[in-house]
């Protein structure tokens, strides 16, 4: 079941792009969560799990900021993005022209 479903922007940077989420600490993200990160054909998946890789950033209520050239791949052309945020996951989306 989603807790929330939001949009966010995609910034270019040097390292590729940005896509930065904030605010997820009720969400059950809280500062010092451990996920990993899954690349997909337009879309990007974050999965909770005690020894993953990443972690949030306690800062502003809960901080997931992703900039790589893969984030600059999965989500090239668009300047925003959908996200879904579960108890156990969130999808970051592209959003169609219609979204």
């Amino acid at each position: 079941m989603c807790k929330q479903a939001g949009r966010t922007v995609v910034a270019p940077t040097k390292k590729g792009a940005r896509v930065w989420l904030q605010g997820l600490e009720f969400l059950g993200w809280a500062g010092g969560t451990r996920y990993n990160v899954e690349f997909h054909e337009g879309y990007v998946t974050l999965s909770r799990c005690a020894d993953g890789k990443r972690k949030v950033t306690p800062s502003k209520g809960g901080v997931i900021d992703l900039e790589s050239k893969k984030i600059a791949q999965v989500f090239e052309g668009c300047v925003q993005v959908a996200y879904h945020v579960n108890s156990d996951t969130i999808n970051v989306f592209k959003l169609t022209l219609e979204g």
